[in-house]
């Protein structure tokens, strides 16, 4: 409407705002209104609630989704510091013959995947904020509001703990094999 009405020398009314004096009067009201084409009442506070209704859901499925990319990751984090912990028997051995106690390796393990899962979890939130720089310069320049995306919630300090603690839970089974490495089997010459 506000296209059409640039154009025009008188401007066309586009949106009464209705108070009624009692709320029981809200539903005749909003009756009497719809009967004709030209006219249209809509209560905003339903209209509202059906749009957050909506925002619910996307939120919603945004959690599963997330979830589903939180076990997979540390599903990757789990397979890839095992590997790497049978791969390094040899050197865990070597450590293991020049002194370091088995809680040094079971903490060194540990601290590598915690740090691992330090790096990703920094990573994404600089990406996110990356991507939410982008969305908003994008609205602005369709002459949207300008938002904040580089304001820190207070979910994100939290979320980031969270991925540092289960980093370093994928990272405990790998970190007890490298705990339990023989000395004498992994020393053995390779031929």
């Amino acid at each position: 409407m506000n296209e059409v009405s640039r154009g025009m020398d008188v401007k066309p009314l586009t949106a009464v705002l209705v108070r009624s004096k009692r709320i029981s009067d809200l539903p005749a009201l909003h009756r009497r209104l719809n009967v004709s084409t030209e006219t249209q009442a809509v209560f905003p506070s339903a209209v509202l609630l059906s749009v957050f209704n909506v925002l619910g859901l996307v939120e919603e499925g945004l959690a599963v989704i997330l979830a589903i990319v939180a076990i997979v990751v540390l599903l990757y984090l789990f397979v890839s510091m095992y590997s790497a912990t049978f791969e390094r028997r040899r050197e865990i051995a070597t450590m293991r013959a020049l002194g370091a106690r088995r809680a040094i390796i079971l903490s060194i393990v540990l601290l590598e995947s915690a740090a691992l899962a330090v790096v990703g979890g920094v990573a994404g939130i600089v990406a996110g904020h990356g991507a939410a720089y982008v969305g908003a310069s994008l609205l602005a320049a369709r002459g949207r509001p300008q938002t904040h995306p580089f304001a820190i919630g207070a979910l994100q300090p939290l979320t980031l703990a969270a991925v540092v603690v289960l980093g370093a839970l994928a990272g405990l089974l790998p970190a007890l094999l490298a705990y339990r490495t023989e000395v004498a089997e992994n020393l053995a010459p390779l031929s």
